[in-house]
């Protein structure tokens, strides 16, 4: 039996309504909707809610669903992915502007190679915010929305100015 079924089994075991179960849970009764019909899966924390909610074991609720594991498996695999992204940019980034700052010291024109590192780092800048662990939910937010859209912009301006000089 999938989970979605055994969801709305349970729920109706207990004579409850979406709405009713999605209040419990703190989340929307169109959320209970998806889930019950296996149109989006729960997080592993609110699993473990719907478990305590409907006195469930995990084991019950997880077992035969095929689909929901392959599920939570590639979610896995994105995440260890993104970290590498992430672990790999960071330090991109920290060569990038340690780079940047040494060639603006040294008395040669080198302006134009320090441009080059400078928009590396922007562009790198911006596939870090993208692979950071919890974008989803930071993009979310105005402000950091503003601060990639920043960073684009000093990006078309740094290859701008690029080809300017050349």
């Amino acid at each position: 039996m999938q989970l979605s079924d055994k969801l709305k089994l349970a729920r109706q075991q207990q004579h409850l309504t979406q709405t009713q179960v999605a209040k419990q849970l703190h989340v929307s009764a169109k959320t209970i909707s998806s889930w019950e019909n296996a149109r989006s899966f729960p997080d592993v924390g609110t699993l473990v809610s719907i478990s305590d909610f409907y006195n469930i074991s995990l084991d019950q609720l997880l077992r035969e669903d095929r689909t929901m594991m392959e599920h939570y498996e590639t979610i896995s695999k994105q995440a260890q992915r993104d970290k590498w992204y992430f672990k790999i940019t960071y330090y991109l980034n920290v060569i990038f502007v340690l780079s940047t700052l040494a060639l603006k010291t040294v008395p040669n024109n080198l302006e134009t190679v320090s441009r080059w590192v400078l928009l590396a780092s922007i562009i790198n800048l911006m596939v870090l915010a993208t692979h950071y662990p919890n974008y989803h939910a930071w993009i979310e937010g105005k402000s950091h929305r503003m601060l990639l859209g920043i960073f684009l912009a000093l990006g078309i301006i740094s290859l701008t100015r690029i080809l300017e000089s050349s």
